[in-house]
């Protein structure tokens, strides 16, 4: 890649094509590899380089360097479709690589007690798990037709997002806040249930999908640990403080994060995920 002058740039198009005109009868091979169908192409490279010092040399032009930049995951966001037609239980899961073994056996215990008139639509939200993690995930579910499952990288809005709360708040793991994505990257889903790596399913997970939330953005069940520290006295008020800076007025209706059905459709409307990072970013000051 290089910027020139116009009169420079037809100049060394001249001579570069020149060369390349002359060679392209006179290289011939049989079956050639992937290598020797690039000829031309690896020629154009070296007679680049032969121009441009030559230029350097000749003092005609001053030839400056850039630094070479290599950049990955340029889209932030992918067309994520429903995995299948009809009858789509979309389960979404967040994790890295510290916690594939657990979201594992959530994962079996989904299958165990999955209906084979259902199909199940898994999504797992990451960032760099590494490859024969995926495989032995993957290979789970490799004699169930009506279960898929695939790793959504989000390490482009993680890095440009989340980077401010992980450094806010050191304890929380990132991959927690994937979830405040769900409702942005599922654009072509209405609804999903969300569940952290740590659980055991013990019944379908499409009777929960199932449930009617009507115009509801969210359905959860309050956090019984947090009813059971409200009744220690010792650290009741700490408790309550800490739910105070984080926004939250009555502490008996702290819900469980790690179990969600989500209106996908409703927190869209809502600007939800926008919304959910911008406070907790000003909430997490008071911490």
């Amino acid at each position: 890649m290089f910027i020139v002058p116009k009169d420079i740039f037809f100049d060394y198009c001249e001579f570069i094509f020149s060369f390349l005109f002359h060679f392209k009868d006179k290289i011939k091979f049989h079956n050639p590899s992937i290598f020797e169908k690039r000829t031309m192409g690896y020629i154009g490279e070296i007679l680049t380089g032969i121009y441009f010092t030559n230029l350097n040399y000749s003092k005609k032009v001053e030839l400056i360097s850039f630094p070479i930049y290599f950049i990955e995951n340029t889209d932030l966001e992918c067309d994520i479709k429903p995995a299948f037609k009809d009858k789509n239980i979309t389960v979404c899961f967040s994790s890295d690589n510290n916690y594939i073994k657990y979201i594992s056996v959530a994962i079996e215990s989904l299958i165990e007690h999955s209906d084979k008139n259902n199909n199940y639509d898994i999504l797992i939200f990451e960032k760099e798990i590494k490859r024969h993690f995926k495989d032995k995930i993957l290979l789970q579910i490799s004699k169930h037709n009506n279960i898929s499952i695939r790793f959504i990288n989000i390490k482009v809005l993680a890095n440009k997002y989340l980077s401010n709360i992980n450094k806010t708040i050191n304890h929380y793991n990132e991959s927690i806040f994937y979830r405040y994505y769900i409702p942005q990257l599922l654009k072509k889903y209405n609804k999903a249930v969300y569940l952290d790596c740590d659980l055991i399913i013990l019944d379908d997970i499409a009777d929960l999908y199932n449930i009617d939330l009507e115009n509801n953005s969210l359905g959860a069940v309050r956090d019984i640990e947090m009813h059971r520290w409200l009744k220690d006295r010792k650290i009741r008020q700490e408790k309550i403080d800490f739910n105070n800076n984080m926004g939250i007025k009555d502490s008996t209706k702290y819900f469980n994060s790690g179990v969600l059905i989500m209106n996908l459709e409703k927190m869209r409307e809502l600007n939800a995920t926008n919304k959910l990072i911008n406070i907790t970013l000003d909430k997490l000051k008071n911490i």
